[in-house]
């Protein structure tokens, strides 16, 4: 079976309460080394080419903004950065946009616009006006961010983690559904001994 096609059978309809608390704790650390997720980008991905799934197609754009963001970060400061972001696919009328929530610095905010739709255009093979939307996070509304970009979440966990006024299904999504940045993830939040709830008023106090 080609692998576009084993891709295409692996779905889910929600997001599960471990990865909602994976996006959230992102957010937090994020914020906490000073690199908040200061931009939202949301993505329509129906024209997509034969044969591609949306989540991988996502995944090349993502792509492309690593390697950007490393030739930008070597070139002014002599040294890589790694990409520090969260995103979460959604279908809710069978339609597939993404949800990225990303750290872009404030130097090379002007040129990541100018980037975002020709990167759109190489992967879905076109780039239609409404396609891309960019709107820059407000400091201090972070977590609303992220409570909206996780309402796909299992139902059983809405008042778990408040979530009830903005819950809403979100459909069928092939591929992976959602995720942050290895820079921001779980596995780096362990390794530096992060904690959400027991360091919220640090990182609040970075944030102020």
């Amino acid at each position: 079976m080609p692998k576009t096609e084993r891709r295409r059978r692996r779905y889910t309809e929600q997001i599960g309460r471990k990865a909602a608390e994976n996006i959230c704790h992102a957010f937090d650390y994020a914020t906490y080394i000073n690199r908040p997720l200061n931009t939202y980008v949301v993505i329509n991905l129906t024209a997509l080419p034969e044969d591609t799934c949306a989540a991988q197609a996502f995944e090349d754009i993502r792509h492309k903004f690593r390697d950007w963001l490393n030739r930008k970060h070597k070139k002014a400061d002599g040294a890589s950065e790694p990409p520090r972001y969260v995103y979460t696919m959604e279908a809710p009328n069978g339609d597939n946009h993404a949800n990225w929530v990303l750290h872009v610095p404030e130097r090379f905010l002007p040129e990541f616009r100018n980037k975002l739709p020709q990167w759109v255009a190489r992967v879905l093979g076109s780039n239609r006006p409404y396609d891309i939307d960019v709107q820059q996070v407000a400091p201090g509304t972070d977590k609303t961010l992220a409570k909206y970009v996780i309402k796909g979440t299992d139902p059983y966990y809405i008042g778990y983690l408040h979530l009830s006024a903005v819950a809403a299904p979100q459909g069928r999504v092939f591929g992976r559904r959602c995720g942050a940045s290895p820079a921001i993830g779980r596995t780096m939040r362990k390794q530096v001994g992060f904690v959400a709830n027991r360091d919220r008023s640090k990182w609040r106090r970075k944030a102020a």
